[in-house]
């Protein structure tokens, strides 16, 4: 499947593998990783391999990987709380 990607978007680079990370899970759709500069024990980032500027943008096949993929994150690392944020 072909993905809406943009060259100068962190994230997008990130996906490609342009750039390290940490990964904790991926799906055809999402992408999961340990943030490099936490704000919190834990702190883990879901993103769309899709590049969108906001959630309702997102095709649904990804949007209905994102959920499921934070609550697997937050078993696997014992966190009983957690945010989801569109920034």
């Amino acid at each position: 499947m072909s993905y809406v990607t943009n060259a100068t978007c962190l994230f997008c680079k990130i996906v490609k593998g342009d750039i390290p990370s940490l990964k904790l899970a991926e799906t055809a759709t999402a992408y999961a990783f340990m943030d490099i500069q936490p704000l919190s024990k834990g702190h883990a980032l879901i993103i769309p391999k899709y590049h969108a500027e906001k959630l309702h943008e997102l095709p649904h096949d990804t949007l209905s990987d994102i959920l499921p993929m934070a609550v697997q994150i937050a078993k696997a690392i014992g966190c009983e709380n957690y945010n989801i944020l569109q920034v």
